[in-house]
């Protein structure tokens, strides 16, 4: 079963512009965050530099990284972010997304697939594995040739 051999999981090489918005904002504010990032994604979706973007606009922790995130997996980003994330196309911009911190544009690099493990890598695994079930199976013969001709009652 190859499935049960892999190592690590899809991940996404992402970068993203943020505009902060509270969440306790008013709506002048937040119309205003989202005008803003409506301008941005116009200029990420006709092909501008994204990493000349997130440095010049977003206002998240990787701007001076031109928005860099690495690689990201499952798990490591909020719901609507990592949704978005991996949604996407190695090359592809996202649409707004809104969570939390405010409004993003994502752009996903590269998608890595998990790998298939090696056989030696997962040999004593598949020992383990396939003598536990040949045990069990020994078990269960042992215990229905217990069982058998004998009366059983259970005493509550």
């Amino acid at each position: 079963n190859k499935k049960m051999f892999k190592a690590g999981g899809l991940q996404v090489k992402a970068s993203h512009i943020l505009i902060r918005v509270k969440k306790d904002a008013d709506e002048k504010t937040r119309k205003a965050a989202k005008k803003k990032i409506k301008g941005i994604l116009k200029k990420a979706k006709k092909g501008e530099d994204f990493a000349k973007l997130a440095a010049k606009y977003s206002e998240g922790p990787s701007k001076d990284d031109g928005g860099n995130l690495g690689y990201i997996s499952k798990g490591q980003m909020v719901k609507p972010f990592e949704e978005a994330a991996f949604a996407l196309k190695k090359g592809e911009v996202s649409d707004i997304v809104e969570t939390p911190f405010g409004y993003h544009i994502i752009k996903v690099f590269d998608v890595k697939e998990p790998e298939d493990l090696k056989f030696e890598q997962v040999k004593e695994v598949l020992k383990r594995q396939l003598k536990q079930a040949k045990s069990q199976g020994e078990m269960k013969k042992y215990y229905e040739k217990l069982r058998k001709g004998r009366k059983i009652t259970i005493n509550l």
